[in-house]
Order: C-alpha cells, then structure tokens, then sequence
C-alpha cells in the first residue's frame, strides 16, 4: 500500500496488455521512477472488485521488491483507498482491513 501513490499499480504478470500501449514514466511519491503502461483491468480485493478500471501496469519494481526483500506484485494506490471510509493497519497480525 502507498498512500502518495494516485493510481493503483499493477504487476505485468498479471495483467494482459498490449506492449504497444503507451508508456508512462512514474516518479515522486514513493520515489520509484520507472514506465509503466495504462491498462483497463478487473480486479478483486476480498470481496470488492473493480471492472474495467484503469491501473497501471509494469514489470516487476525490483527497487521496491528490493528495499521490501520481498516480491511486490502491486501498489494500492488512492484510486482504489479512496473508496472506503477507513483502514486499519493491523502490523502485529499484518493485515490490512478496509472498511466502506
């Protein structure tokens, strides 16, 4: 999850797209820079889903997988966060629960 992250951020292992969308470059906010590519997607989150929703999509982040030492396959980014009412961030069971 990055709360200066305004779109949601989307590994290319799991998105099909087309490689001859255009690019984005991504800097700031987590500073990550990288490019990524605009995508139409359908996603689920326990039991909310987001159809035909624009993320973006991008190979692995290896900065971020590397500073985390752990594969990242995403960033919840404040297109998605911003349809709830809270969060709690439960580190001690590491769990993050939404609530609308």
């Amino acid at each position: 999850m990055d709360t200066g992250s305004s779109r949601t951020i989307l590994s290319t292992r799991f998105v099909h797209a087309q490689r001859s969308s255009p690019k984005i470059s991504l800097g700031k906010g987590s500073r990550y820079v990288g490019s990524a590519i605009l995508v139409k997607a359908n996603l689920k989150l326990a039991d909310n889903v987001w159809r035909d929703h624009d993320f973006l999509a991008m190979d692995d982040p290896p900065a971020i997988s590397q500073s985390l030492g752990q594969k990242v396959d995403g960033i919840l980014g404040q297109d998605l966060l911003r349809d709830f009412q809270a969060i709690e961030i439960d580190f001690r069971n590491m769990r993050l629960v939404l609530f609308r």
